[in-house]
C-alpha cells in the first residue's frame, strides 16, 4: 500500500525522522552548532527551522538513541561477554557551575555504556550509575578510574559488592597530570 507523507512525520512536528537524525548526527558526530545546522538545512534542503526547534529535535534524537541503547542492552552484553569481559573506564569531570559529567565506557571497545549529568561528584551518585551499568551489561573484569575521592570510594564499594576480587586501577594519565601539576606548580608560579 502507498504511504501518506504524514506517516513519515514525527508526531506533532512538521519534519520527519530523517531530519531529526540528520540534525542529531550533525550536532554530535560533526560537532555543528544550532546556527550552522540551521543554515545548512535551509541551504541544502530548503527546510527552515528555528534554532529552538533544532534544539528540541536534537534532544528528541538523544532520547531515541537512549531508548535504542537500552533496548539493545542484551546484545551489547553478549558482545562484551564474547570479548571475554570488559574493563570499566569511569571518569567524572566537573564543569564549573554546570555540575559533573560521569561517563562509563568499555575499555577495549571504547563504547559508552552510560553518561549522566550529576550535581556533584559524590560516591552515592557514581555508585548508583555503576550499578545500573552492571545490571544492564554485566560485571566488568576490572575498573579503571580517575583520582577523585568520590570515584575511588565508589569503585571500592562496587568491587566489594562484586565479590572483592575486581581489580581497581588508577588512571596513569590522570596520575601523571596530577603529579606533573604538583611538580611544576612552584616553578610555574615563579
Amino acid at each position: 500500500r502507498a504511504c501518506a507523507p504524514a506517516e513519515f512525520l514525527l508526531p506533532g512536528r512538521s519534519v520527519g525522522y530523517d531530519v531529526m537524525v540528520w540534525l542529531g548526527r550533525g550536532r554530535f558526530l560533526r560537532n555543528r552548532q544550532r546556527e550552522e545546522l540551521q543554515a545548512e538545512l535551509e541551504r541544502e534542503y530548503g527546510i527552515a527551522l528555528s534554532t529552538g526547534e533544532i534544539s528540541v529535535l536534537v534532544r528528541l534524537f538523544l532520547d531515541y538513541v537512549l531508548r535504542l541503547h537500552q533496548a539493545r542492552a542484551a546484545q551489547i552484553r553478549r558482545a562484551l561477554e564474547k570479548d571475554g569481559g570488559w574493563p570499566m573506564h569511569a571518569d567524572a569531570t566537573c564543569e564549573d557551575g554546570r555540575g559533573t559529567l560521569l561517563a562509563i565506557l568499555t575499555g577495549w571497545r571504547g563504547w559508552v555504556l552510560g553518561a549522566w549529568k550529576i550535581p556533584t561528584e559524590n560516591t552515592e551518585a557514581i555508585l548508583n550509575h555503576m550499578r545500573s551499568v552492571v545490571r544492564s551489561f554485566g560485571a566488568p573484569c576490572a575498573v579503571m578510574r580517575d583520582l577523585g575521592p568520590a570515584m575511588i570510594l565508589a569503585c571500592e564499594q562496587l568491587a566489594t559488592a562484586l565479590g572483592g576480587k575486581l581489580p581497581v586501577l588508577g588512571c596513569h594519565s590522570h596520575f601523571a597530570a596530577d603529579v606533573g601539576g604538583d611538580l611544576l606548580k612552584e616553578g610555574h608560579a615563579t
